[in-house]
């Protein structure tokens, strides 16, 4: 099968992009054709090291038309199998040369809290990466028949290879968070509830991966709390899985997230997972067997969950262990194995059309 993946760049440390790295490498893996259509980015090194071809097609607002009449051209210089879309300008610019070529789309919903989510129903099939997903976009009025639900792949990328100039290294008593600097993700909240335990573990410290907006007003937050040399702003890291793997706590408090890339990939790690009940995230951690899921996400409530930990080493190292286990749902192979079935149910809806 010849696959081509549309999506506006390949840049590091955007998780739908992750997404795409590690299925794509999976179904070259397995033998598929595979080709990457985007705005380029540095993971086009690591993608064409896997056979993945790569095409440059810049994708903006003003430039939709251009970018519309050079994808029809891809389509016709590559004829794919099937076109998968992963993100809703990737969507709209693959609509009408795929109506054309009378080919396969198939959409991925990534962002189902952006705005202009709804250009993912322009798809043949349209993916949920997560059944709490599944759900909100039945209820958003998603047809049934179309929808299909098949989560993400990151325990066995291969971006977990990838090693920087210079490594790093972390205090092993390190409370881990991987995500955007943005408000949605809630950092604030973490560092709030650090403060408060900060005075009674005094060698524990917080270590915040990423970046965003809200890098310099969550920096002022932790001055402000006198917490400057407790917590560690490390910026983004191209291979935050080995980081991770340092971290004894992964915690991730967003209020609202598809699926959960970096639980996954701290399950995996082995950390110690506490998360809050929002959107895939419960899934990702077994509704609570595999980590701890609370309802109520605010400073104290986080403290409390964290406390239980840190003065239970233990209970830490249970949680631990039982993290790394029953993983297999969540591995680049699984994912590209549950796609073949979502691009043959494609083709069939295309051939019957």
């Amino acid at each position: 099968m010849k696959i081509l993946h549309v999506l506006k760049h390949c840049n590091l440390s955007n998780g739908h992009v992750h997404v795409v790295v590690d299925l794509a490498c999976a179904q070259s893996s397995k033998g598929h054709d595979v080709v990457v259509a985007s705005g380029g980015g540095p993971y086009i090194s690591l993608l064409e090291g896997h056979k993945i071809k790569h095409v440059m097609i810049p994708q903006s607002v003003r430039g939709a038309p251009r970018a519309v009449f050079d994808f029809h051209s891809l389509l016709k210089t590559e004829n794919p199998t099937v076109v998968h879309a992963h993100m809703m300008g990737s969507a709209a610019i693959a609509y009408i040369p795929t109506r054309l070529r009378k080919i396969p789309l198939v959409t991925t919903m990534h962002n189902s809290f952006d705005n202009h989510s709804f250009l993912m129903r322009l798809g043949d099939v349209v993916v949920a990466v997560s059944e709490a997903e599944r759900k909100l976009l039945l209820a958003r009025g998603y047809s049934a028949d179309k929808l299909r639900m098949v989560y993400n792949g990151p325990v066995d990328s291969v971006r977990k290879y990838l090693n920087p100039t210079n490594s790093v290294v972390i205090p092993a008593k390190s409370i881990i968070s991987v995500c955007g600097l943005h408000r949605r993700k809630r950092v604030n909240l973490i560092i709030e509830a650090f403060a408060r335990l900060a005075n009674n573990y005094d060698d524990w410290y917080l270590v915040i991966v990423g970046e965003g907006p809200d890098k310099q007003e969550l920096i002022a937050l932790s001055k402000s709390l006198g917490l400057e040399t407790r917590v560690i702003f490390q910026g983004h890291h191209p291979n935050p899985q080995q980081l991770l793997q340092q971290a004894a706590i992964f915690v991730n408090f967003p209020d609202a997230e598809p699926f959960g890339l970096a639980v996954a990939e701290a399950r995996a790690s082995g950390c110690a997972i506490v998360v809050a009940d929002i959107g895939g995230m419960p899934e990702v951690v077994d509704y609570g067997r595999a980590g701890t899921v609370l309802s109520e996400v605010d400073p104290e409530s986080i403290a409390r969950s964290l406390d239980g930990l840190m003065a239970h080493p233990n209970r830490l190292t249970e949680l631990r262990r039982s993290a790394q286990t029953d993983l297999d749902r969540f591995t680049a192979v699984r994912m590209a194995t549950n796609y073949d079935a979502v691009y043959t149910e494609a083709l069939s809806r295309v051939a019957r059309r």
